[in-house]
């Protein structure tokens, strides 16, 4: 073909010339210092050439601790001009896995530690994008409960005698009450002072058990509150253990629809597992 002769190719050689139509095209040695080796050969059209365009940068990247060692990372896909093919992701800098799609998790982390991560987009040539925002998220502590002496309130108080926070001080030889005459839509709501990740709720009636219905509910603000699915129930009892998918809020409240008598409670905690 016109204009392909050559001498030494080197590591990488890029011939360009006049479009050719062709089925086949070959690569001929005319002559080498030694038997000769190709390690590869790329043929492109005229209006492709080799993809050397990167990926866009993952954006809104979000990191959200669901447990103790359990990081879940979230983020907006990247767009390619041929298309992407996975993601890389790193923590404090270094590459700790990979991942096809806008979400990645992280495990056999330390409880009470900050991570910090960002994800990189990459394609088939090889290109990788800019790296993504910066997210961060600390794992919680493990096995404490959460609920333990933090900030709380409470629909209604019997008295000075029966405070909210005795739901909240970790001993069941305490208790809140409600006011007097007051037994349905009741509550007491713990404040973990930030956002918290917690999964499992115990509830301890063990002075009167008189709840006949509550529910468990979340709040980021203390004002809007969610029902956590899945934890609805009747009677507590002594002790009720709640387990539900992980939830991340700042506020818990125990929501007690109905009661038999005035409801009182001896003790709320939250734990991450």
């Amino acid at each position: 073909m016109a204009g392909t002769t050559g001498t030494t190719i080197g590591a990488s050689k890029t011939v360009s010339f006049s479009p050719v139509t062709s089925r086949y095209v070959r690569l001929y040695i005319t002559s080498a210092a030694d038997v000769p080796s190709i390690n590869e050969l790329e043929v492109y059209n005229s209006t492709s050439g080799p993809d050397t365009t990167a990926p866009t940068a993952p954006a809104g990247l979000t990191a959200t601790a669901v447990s103790s060692s359990q990081i879940q990372l979230g983020w907006t896909a990247s767009n390619d001009n041929v298309g992407v093919t996975g993601y890389d992701v790193y923590r404090g800098g270094t590459l700790i896995g990979t991942a096809a799609t806008a979400a990645y998790t992280d495990t056999g982390l330390a409880a009470s530690t900050a991570y910090s991560y960002t994800v990189k987009a990459k394609d088939a040539a090889g290109n990788v994008s800019a790296a993504s925002n910066t997210a961060s998220a600390t794992t919680p502590a493990a096995g404490g409960n959460l609920a333990l002496g933090k900030a709380y309130s409470a629909s209604t108080t019997w008295s000075a005698s029966y405070p909210a926070a005795n739901a909240f001080d970790g001993s069941t030889s305490t208790r809140w009450s409600a006011s007097s005459g007051s037994l349905n839509n009741q509550w007491v709501t713990v404040d973990f002072g930030t956002a918290a990740t917690y999964s499992q709720v115990v509830l301890k009636e063990i002075t009167y058990q008189r709840v006949s219905s509550y529910k468990l509910q979340s709040s980021a603000d203390g004002i809007t509150f969610t029902d956590i699915a899945g934890t609805a129930g009747t009677t507590i009892g002594a002790s009720k253990t709640v387990n539900f998918t992980p939830v991340t809020a700042r506020y818990l409240r125990v929501y007690i629809t109905t009661a038999t008598d005035v409801p009182t409670l001896n003790e709320v905690e939250a734990y991450s597992l």
